[in-house]
């Protein structure tokens, strides 16, 4: 990967940031000035507390340090840096994720990691998609706990929309889980399939693939426990999130039971794979969660209204510290000088 265009997707993502944060105030403060809008930050300053916001913060704050152990444990075991350290390199992730859609982040943090801490770019980038599956995984099975234990409204949209949710979820999560399990199932007709093509671009092909169906070879034989610890940490990690909207959305006076705001969090990280790929993923991701805020856990629109923009400041400003963490990664070397000439004399 070259560095300079890393450093560019890099502040490009910055720039989207600061883009989107911005548009997100504009767009609060024509709120305000409506009536409605009036009414409604009338309402939240009477009841909004800064000490319960902070603590929701740093709830929801640690999922990404169960993001980097999650990630540390699907890496080979003599090749494990510190838990921190790949932390670090997740939030740097999430920010080349806002300048490019699709596995950009992914990308750029395992090629960081090989930068950072020699590992090889193959086996960080495995192990990164595999922590990505089991918190897709894990936000599913979450999700349809919840929702057979009682968190969704009965009705029959409601439970129409969730049978049709559920199943596009699954066979995203079955799909993946097929490619990265079995990869005996895709090399051989995709190495084919590359060999096909001209000259150079063929030979590079089916190097890739073949690199490809052997680290992921590599990764499922990592053994029970690495895939358990890092379905233990993708656990915790949702669940920090869940209990940081609880305390955000009990501090605004509303008394939502835990059940139905777990089913909605873990829907809308599920169903954030579906919109991966597509630019302004960030917006989708922000209206589903939102209209599931109001729809299922029964919160005023205000009130969603704040969680969401906590959790969406919760990232941005994370995002600040990808953005020092790849531009003192990427920074140019200094060249040792050179020494002083021999003495004439």
């Amino acid at each position: 990967m070259d560095p300079a265009a890393l450093r560019r997707a890099a502040l490009r993502g910055f720039l989207t940031a600061v883009g989107l944060a911005a548009a997100c105030a504009l767009g609060l403060g024509l709120v305000a000035a409506t009536p409605q809008g009036a009414a409604a930050w009338a309402s939240l300053r009477g009841r909004l507390g800064l000490g319960s916001l902070a603590a929701a913060f740093g709830l929801i704050s640690l999922a990404f340090v169960a993001m980097g152990h999650r990630w540390r444990a699907l890496l080979p075991p003599g090749d494990r840096p510190p838990a921190l350290g790949l932390t670090a390199l997740v939030l740097a992730g999430l920010l080349l994720n806002y300048a490019i859609p699709g596995p950009m982040g992914e990308l750029g943090a395992a090629w960081l990691a090989h930068r950072r801490y020699g590992l090889r770019t193959a086996d960080a980038l495995a192990a990164g998609v595999g922590a990505r599956l089991v918190g897709l995984a894990m936000a599913v099975s979450l999700a349809c706990g919840a929702a057979l234990a009682g968190a969704v409204p009965a009705g029959p949209d409601w439970q129409r929309s969730l049978i049709l949710g559920a199943g596009a979820l699954g066979l995203v999560t079955l799909l993946g889980f097929l490619i990265g399990f079995w990869p005996s199932l895709w090399a051989a007709p995709l190495h084919r399939a590359a060999a096909r093509l001209p000259g150079r671009l063929g030979v590079r092909a089916t190097a890739a693939v073949d690199a490809a169906a052997f680290t992921l070879s590599a990764l499922v034989r990592r053994g029970p426990r690495a895939w358990i610890s890092a379905a233990v940490w993708s656990l915790a990690g949702h669940l920090a999130v869940t209990a940081g909207i609880a305390v955000a959305v009990w501090g605004l006076g509303a008394a939502p039971a835990l059940l139905p705001l777990l089913f909605v969090y873990a829907t809308s990280t599920a169903g954030a794979v579906l919109l991966f790929a597509l630019p302004g993923s960030q917006v989708g991701w922000d209206a589903l969660f939102g209209g599931l805020l109001v729809g299922v856990a029964g919160l005023l629109p205000e009130d969603a209204l704040v969680v969401v923009a906590l959790v969406r400041a919760q990232q941005l400003s994370f995002m600040g510290i990808g953005a020092a963490v790849v531009a003192w990664m990427l920074r140019p070397k200094r060249s040792a000088p050179l020494p002083d000439p021999p003495s004439q004399t």
